[in-house]
């Protein structure tokens, strides 16, 4: 009789069986959707922290001045424009066209942020006053809810940050 070296037929298919097993435990430790999902939150309140410090240096240094808007402008439109007239973001440059013209937002941030999905409600909303300004991100991931009711605006569906919280409605 002689001895054959290999594994049988039956040995192959438990290893791979094992291992089908264990890769699906993983797969669902990891849960790839909500890891997408708090990734995009991620960039979406990075994103909204840095629009809303350019924001304020502009203002403070007088680079800008808001306009009063009466409905909110959205990042649907892909237009990342700094220029105050076509991106999301509307203001006016003072002395625009004059020697002594200021050189807006374009100083602090080089393109306006769009949204990481930039789809339906998931989208970057701006709307301001003469004063005052709002910016809102809705956030997919479940665990930053709180966030979106703890941030002292009126929309508890919505995260907002900005000089005054209820300009959008």
């Amino acid at each position: 009789m002689r001895k054959q070296k290999g594994f049988t037929l039956v040995e192959m298919l438990v290893v791979i069986a094992i291992i089908a097993i264990l890769a699906g435990a993983v797969l669902l430790a990891i849960n790839p959707v909500a890891t997408m999902r708090k990734s995009r939150d991620t960039t979406r309140l990075s994103d909204l922290d840095s629009l809303r410090s350019a924001i304020n240096i502009a203002l403070t240094e007088g680079e800008i001045n808001l306009v009063d808007m009466a409905a909110p402008e959205t990042s649907a439109n892909n237009i990342q424009a700094v220029d105050g007239t076509t991106g999301y973001v509307r203001f006016t440059i003072p002395g625009e066209g004059t020697p002594q013209a200021k050189t807006g937002l374009g100083r602090y941030i080089p393109a306006l942020p769009l949204d990481p999905t930039n789809a339906g409600t998931l989208v970057y909303s701006f709307q301001s006053t003469a004063d005052n300004y709002e910016i809102n991100a809705v956030l997919e991931y479940v665990d930053n809810e709180v966030k979106m009711t703890t941030d002292g605006g009126d929309n508890d569906a919505v995260y907002e940050v900005g000089t005054a919280l209820n300009i959008i409605n």
